[in-house]
């Protein structure tokens, strides 16, 4: 998405934003005033060419940029944007018979300041006590989840075992 705001920019359809500046730099791109055989702006045709080069997981690499310039108005949409789908994906997931604790993790998930409250809300309205914990590994949630998918009881003892197991092979 980030990459997407800052063609828009570069094209003029978009918003200006401090992303586009960041991103291209992170590319090892030039801004430029210079228009591409097709009339568009060179450091447009420099961009796609740059992330079409690349394989789609490596866009993950934007999001640092994003959180960076989170105070600029279309970095703050992205972020918000990515606060909606996770908060959207729990809520897929959520088991109102598991409660928590909840490992978070990730690393754009301890960015995202609604996040936490969000997700809290959700276990809230289920009748329980939201026990939320972050996790710098989003593996460590990915092994909570399937614990609990195979109805394995998960606990605070537990879910430290499993931070400290992940964190050792890191």
């Amino acid at each position: 998405q980030a990459a997407i705001a800052v063609a828009a920019d570069l094209d003029g359809r978009g918003e200006t934003t401090a992303l586009t500046p960041a991103l291209l730099g992170a590319l090892g791109l030039e801004p430029s005033q210079a228009r591409a055989h097709d009339s568009r702006p060179l450091a447009l045709r420099r961009l796609i060419d740059a992330v079409y080069a690349g394989k789609p997981i490596a866009l993950a690499r934007f999001a640092p940029l994003v959180i960076a310039a989170r105070e600029d108005p279309v970095a703050a949409r992205l972020l918000a944007q990515a606060e909606a789908y996770l908060l959207a994906d729990f809520e897929r997931v959520f088991d109102p018979g598991m409660p928590g604790p909840v490992a978070v993790g990730g690393g754009v998930a301890p960015h995202l300041r609604g996040l936490g409250p969000a997700i809290a809300g959700v276990i809230a309205a289920a009748g329980h006590v939201p026990d939320i914990r972050p996790a710098g590994d989003g593996s460590v949630g990915a092994v909570v989840l399937a614990l609990r998918a195979v109805g394995q009881p998960v606990d605070e003892a537990l879910v430290g075992r499993i931070a400290a197991s992940v964190a050792a092979r890191g």
